[in-house]
Order: C-alpha cells, then sequence, then structure tokens
C-alpha cells in the first residue's frame, strides 16, 4: 500500500529514536499486549499528532485475575515450550491506563468467545488529549 511504511523491532526502543510523527499507530495482539504499557503508551502519545488515532487489540484479563504482567508458555513445533511474558487487564483497567496517559478513548469493544470460554478480546481506539 503507496504511503505505509512496515518496520519490525522493539517497539519502545523504536518510538524513543525515532523524530516521526504519526497519524495512526496501530496494534492487533502486538506491542500493546507484549510491553509494559506504562512505558509505551508515553512514547505512543509523543510520537502520534494532535488528532492521530491510537487502535489496538489484546485479550482481556480472566475475571478475576490481577492486572499486570503475565507470563505464558508459548509451545514450538518441537515441543519446547518458551515463557512469554504479556500485560493482562480487562477493560476498565485500559480505560484507566489510557487516562493516566492523556487518552481519550473513543471506542472500547469486548469481544466474548463464542462460547462464552477462554479468552476475550477487547478493541480500543484512542486519541491523546490536547
Amino acid at each position: 500500500m503507496p504511503g505505509i511504511v512496515w518496520t519490525v523491532g522493539e517497539a519502545c526502543d523504536f518510538l524513543a529514536a525515532s523524530r516521526e510523527v504519526y497519524d495512526i499507530v496501530y496494534s492487533i495482539f502486538g506491542a500493546l499486549r507484549y510491553t509494559d504499557p506504562e512505558r509505551l503508551l508515553p512514547l505512543v502519545r509523543e510520537r502520534l499528532a494532535p488528532g492521530g488515532l491510537l487502535a489496538f487489540t489484546v485479550s482481556a484479563a480472566r475475571p478475576g485475575a490481577l492486572h499486570g504482567p503475565r507470563v505464558d508458555n508459548l509451545t514450538l513445533d518441537t515441543g519446547v515450550r518458551m515463557p512469554v511474558v504479556h500485560y493482562a487487564y480487562d477493560i476498565a483497567g485500559w480505560h484507566d491506563l489510557l487516562a493516566r496517559h492523556r487518552f481519550v478513548v473513543e471506542r472500547s469493544i469486548d469481544i466474548p468467545t463464542l462460547d462464552g470460554a477462554g479468552h476475550r478480546g477487547l478493541v480500543f481506539t484512542a486519541r491523546p488529549t490536547p
């Protein structure tokens, strides 16, 4: 797609080194799931243009679970299990995080699994406050 530049790397390092200003920052089960949002959200806010859009999806924290970092195991094709850190919050927890980092949530959607069990997805759009 013309005008879109895809970059692979550690999100906080990239944003901290960048002087670019972005109209949209978009993450689908990516950086906002696997990077500490207390560290990442200020960097995203700093790099977004006035009126810019942050759009992301994450998995919701399981009901009753404490918010914050979690360790799950990713099982590779070889059967080896690798620990993977991710950050889990419920919809209210994400609203609080975004507000504390001076974002206004435009829309948030809680998407339950079809059978009502397992992981639920959360979808957000937010803009930095002026």
